[in-house]
Order: C-alpha cells, then sequence, then structure tokens
C-alpha cells in the first residue's frame, strides 16, 4: 500500500514537473523556479531524484509514456477504418507537439540523451505492446504491422520537428493506403 501511494506522488511530481518543462522550456527552468511554482522545497526534490539532470530525464520519460498511451490508444480505436483514422491524426498529435518537441529536446541533448535512449529498449516494448493490440483490432499479423507503426513515429516526429503539414499529410496519406492494402489482404 505504501509502495503505491510513493509511486501515485511521484509520479505527480513528474506530472507536474513535465509540463512545467513544456510549458518553460530546459532552457528557461531553474530548480529553485520549478520548485517554487509546484510547492514544494528543493529538499523535498532531491528526496526523489539525484540532481536535476536525473529530474528532468525521468519527467522526459515520464512524458513520453504518458504521450505514447494517448497517441497509440487513439490509434487503436481507428485504425479499422484507416480513411477516417488518419485524415484526424495529425490533429491529435498536435494535441500533443509542445510535449513531443520536449521529449525531442531532452532525447538529443549532449546531456540528457545518453540517459534518455538507454530506456529505448523500454519504449520499444510498450511500442511492441500496442502494435500486437492494434493488430488484433484490424486482424492482421504484428510483423506486418510493426514496420508501418515505426514509419508513423518518424513521420511524426519530422511532422513535431518541422511543422510541415502538407508533407506529413502526403506522408500518412500513403500509409493510410499500406494499411488499407494490408486490411484488406484479410
Amino acid at each position: 500500500m505504501r509502495e503505491q501511494v510513493v509511486r501515485d506522488i511521484k509520479g505527480e511530481f513528474l506530472d507536474t514537473t513535465f509540463d512545467y518543462l513544456v510549458k518553460h522550456g530546459l532552457e528557461n527552468t531553474s530548480i529553485r523556479d520549478l520548485c517554487k511554482d509546484i510547492g514544494i522545497s528543493s529538499g523535498s526534490l532531491y528526496y526523489w531524484f539525484a540532481g536535476k539532470d536525473d529530474l528532468y530525464i525521468n519527467a522526459a520519460k515520464h512524458g513520453l509514456a504518458r504521450v505514447a498511451q494517448k497517441l497509440f490508444a487513439h490509434a487503436s480505436g481507428g485504425l479499422s477504418n484507416p480513411e477516417r483514422f488518419f485524415s484526424s491524426f495529425i490533429n491529435e498529435v498536435s494535441k500533443y507537439k509542445q510535449e513531443l518537441r520536449l521529449i525531442y529536446q531532452v532525447a538529443t541533448s549532449p546531456v540528457y540523451g545518453e540517459a534518455m535512449r538507454e530506456s529505448a529498449d523500454n519504449l520499444n516494448g510498450d511500442y511492441e505492446e500496442y502494435i500486437v493490440m492494434i493488430a488484433d483490432s484490424i486482424k492482421c499479423k504484428p510483423e506486418d504491422l510493426a514496420p508501418i507503426i515505426f514509419i508513423c513515429l518518424s513521420i511524426i516526429l519530422d511532422y513535431v520537428v518541422w511543422d510541415d503539414y502538407k508533407v506529413t499529410k502526403m506522408q500518412l496519406d500513403y500509409v493510410c493506403k499500406l494499411i488499407t492494402g494490408l486490411v484488406n489482404t484479410i
């Protein structure tokens, strides 16, 4: 019971920290300002994390899991009709663009990137679970769907960084054709 309470408190702290970092950016965040904004002492922060770097990395990982869960939930509910899904997917991704930009910034940072990328194995495991779930919903083999999903992730990353709606729409329209072909071969 106590462990669950501790996890809940830490999760709430990571949620709040991630939201703060999204709003203010890494460059404009100091531990003092962050702690003041969320109403804790810096000593409390060091109870949970080894330091600022550890906090930022854990907050970005936590935020990535949160955003990925929402995007895959959207995907699992809509891929049975690929045309409708892909017509709304850019708008769904746009809801999380700022969060995804922060995650990208942390993942590519010379300071935080290596530690962030070390968790990629865990993230790929999560992606594989989502791929199996989506494959079941559209009645195809996960190994046939996986490359298409990873192409979508690359397209999303490109959109988040460059904000080019036209190119992203063109790419997703093509992926839609691939998935429609996959669904129609069943």
